[in-house]
């Protein structure tokens, strides 16, 4: 009774809030300055009508027909934050916050609503993007510069993209050149600790063919506590189109970043890890008649993750661990475009192999190397209905799973321009995380734990955990000068994963609730001065643990004159709640940085920016683990050359 009296709250408090930013405007804001611009660019603060998600059901359809909380980050937001890695984008968006090192170049994990990093599906190039033996998706890999785009969905995404329980992040990857002339991109930037980051991009179009080129390599000695870094990254796209109704695109990828996430000099050891990732796909999108559209991908996805210590006055290493994987993969998809609707019929299958093996060097002892793999296929169905105001999209997928029971995932999503300025959303999702090779079959740690007369620790009986979710939100330009946007969501999670501290084994057990709101702005510019904030209420109600409750925040102050400057001031906050050890760590502080731009212009084709970015600028301290310190105040400079 109390849990539907707090949901019947939260809804009462939204409709009431699309009540009164529906109303019209009173003396007050009627005497008071209005931006000269109607309300279609007030709206395009947050989207286009012909801006176009893929995450959603799989193919683009307009974001006003979107029932998913979804969020969109765009080149220009990506560009305008002189990023390193995801995790400098991504931590600014309602409802997601990291587990990060605090390093430029370090790991990224990401959270949705109080769900495990393991609930997210992230996907680059239709890819899923992680660790085989683990659905890790650690970020720190993807190149940060190659990225177009960015949809974040928040909530279970089961019904379009299977094992996606907390959300999905779709990273959408530049495009190929449009012109004979080559255009392109040079990147450069150093800070303090030897931090530095070079990258270089082309793209052009020679007759029919496209191509987009990416290098690039960042370092740092590590701004605290000597956390050094460095990586290299490929990347390279074409696509070929010999008429309108046909394109073949072939893109490669290959990154390698290492990073040392601790080390102590008074113990004479450290410990360092690294990703070498190699990566292929190519795909065929047809146009099949005026209706009827068709794609259909192929892709290779090859990890090697290796985690180490090592002796510093050696320079030997004492222990390793080496997980070798591949992935292949196939989807595609037709796509039916009568009058009023989108119906999207879709498949997919993969299949992932990992050898797994652990040497103890100080020991002459081996474990492994063990092999395992796993194959899963799917197919889904979903139809956008339009109707006036109205757009109705019910979605269901079946996944056939190798290591648990066979999913159903059905969806209903609906979307209501309840006045033209004024739009609501809701959906209600069934979603599911599928068990791991890593926690289910046997595998080398399986092995190492049996030498030692222990039992194993796989648990070949672990069923998926399950989800049941409801949102509802709004959003509104009503007021005149800003967009805001208000999100209800709950997700009631089933047979929640519980590792057993006694044995080491994952086991089902019990369930749990989390629930909450978000709340986002967005303003006009006002003489050059634009803000961009939002603010997000997490609890999490398990079975088994007492209730927890975390915080979100984020603020975005822009001065923009380009015949001036361009200032940002950007601040962020996250109580950490039950991620955190209570003990080590802190939330005591919202984390400022500091960008100052300037754009000069040669010509209409080239142009440079410099820029300066002052990290912590107030010497905040924010951190979950207190061998991952955020760094105090430090300072980078760099460019970026147009042409």
């Amino acid at each position: 009774m109390k849990g539907i009296l707090i949901k019947n709250k939260y809804i009462i408090f939204i409709l009431a809030a699309i009540v009164v930013a529906s109303l019209p405007a009173g003396p007050a804001r009627a005497a008071a300055e209005k931006p000269d611009v109607d309300e279609q660019a007030l709206m395009a603060l947050f989207y286009e009508e012909d801006d176009l998600v893929e995450a959603a059901t799989g193919a683009p359809k307009p974001l006003s027909q979107v029932a998913e909380n979804v969020t969109i980050i765009t080149q220009e937001e990506i560009d305008a934050l002189h990023a390193h890695n995801l995790g400098d984008v991504l931590k600014y968006v309602s409802g997601l916050h990291l587990s990060s090192s605090n390093e430029p170049f370090g790991d990224s994990l990401p959270f949705i609503h109080g769900s495990d990093y393991e609930h997210v599906l992230v996907l680059i190039d239709g890819i899923r993007w992680g660790y085989v033996f683990a659905d890790y998706p650690n970020m720190r890999s993807i190149p940060v510069r190659i990225v177009k785009r960015i949809e974040v969905l928040k909530g279970p995404a089961s019904s379009t993209w299977g094992s996606a329980l907390g959300g999905v992040i779709n990273i959408i990857t530049k495009d190929t050149g449009t012109t004979d002339r080559p255009e392109g991109e040079v990147f450069a930037t150093y800070g303090e600790h030897s931090t530095y980051e070079a990258a270089a991009e082309i793209q052009g179009r020679l007759s029919k063919l496209g191509y987009y080129l990416h290098a690039g390599r960042n370092h740092s000695d590590g701004i605290t506590l000597n956390r050094a870094a460095a990586g290299n990254s490929f990347y390279g796209k074409m696509d070929l189109a010999p008429n309108n109704n046909w394109r073949f695109s072939f893109t490669s990828g290959y990154t390698e970043p290492e990073f040392v996430y601790v080390k102590r000099y008074d113990k004479d050891y450290d410990y360092q890890n690294s990703d070498r990732t190699q990566f292929y796909t190519a795909s065929l999108d047809a146009t099949l008649s005026d209706t009827i559209t068709a794609f259909l991908s192929l892709y290779h996805y090859k990890h090697k993750f290796t985690d180490s210590a090592r002796t510093l006055s050696t320079g030997l290493a004492q222990d390793a661990y080496v997980y070798n994987s591949k992935t292949n993969g196939v989807s595609g998809r037709l796509v039916w475009s009568p009058v009023n609707h989108t119906v999207v019929l879709g498949a997919e299958a993969q299949r992932a192999e990992v050898t797994a093996t652990i040497d103890f060097f100080d020991f002459d002892i081996s474990f492994g190397p063990v092999d395992n793999e796993e194959q899963n296929w799917a197919v889904f169905l979903n139809d956008t209905y339009r109707w006036g105001k109205l757009s109705l999209t019910p979605g269901v997928r079946y996944d056939n799973l190798e290591l648990a029971d066979n999913q159903v995932s059905p969806s209903i999503g609906l979307t209501y321009n309840l006045f033209s300025h004024t739009l609501l959303r809701g959906v209600l999702a069934r979603g599911f995380r599928k068990p791991v090779i890593g926690l289910t079959q046997y595998n080398v740690f399986d092995e190492m734990y049996m030498m030692f007369s222990r039992d194993r620790v796989s648990n070949p009986n672990l069923e998926a955990e399950e989800v049941d979710s409801f949102q509802l939100g709004f959003e509104t330009s009503a007021m005149g000068w800003c967009w805001f946007k208000g999100t209800f969501f709950i997700h009631q999670t089933d047979k929640v994963w519980f590792s057993d501290p006694a044995t080491d084994i994952w086991y089902n057990n019990g369930k749990s609730e989390n629930r909450g709101g978000e709340a986002e702005i967005r303003t006009l510019p006002w003489h050059n001065l634009s803000l961009r904030a939002n603010a997000t209420y997490v609890r999490v109600d398990p079975d088994t643990e007492p209730s927890d409750i975390h915080w979100l925040a984020n603020v975005m102050l822009r001065y923009a004159d380009p015949q001036v400057f361009t200032a940002q001031l950007l601040g962020h906050y996250v109580d950490y709640g039950h991620y955190a050890d209570p003990n080590a760590s802190s939330s005591d502080d919202m984390i400022w940085d500091l960008h100052l731009a300037k754009m000069i212009p040669f010509n209409d084709m080239q142009s440079i920016e410099f820029f300066g970015i002052c990290h912590n600028l107030f010497e905040g301290n924010q951190t979950w683990n207190n061998n991952l310190p955020v760094a105090a105040r430090w300072f980078e400079v760099g460019a970026r050359l147009l042409f």
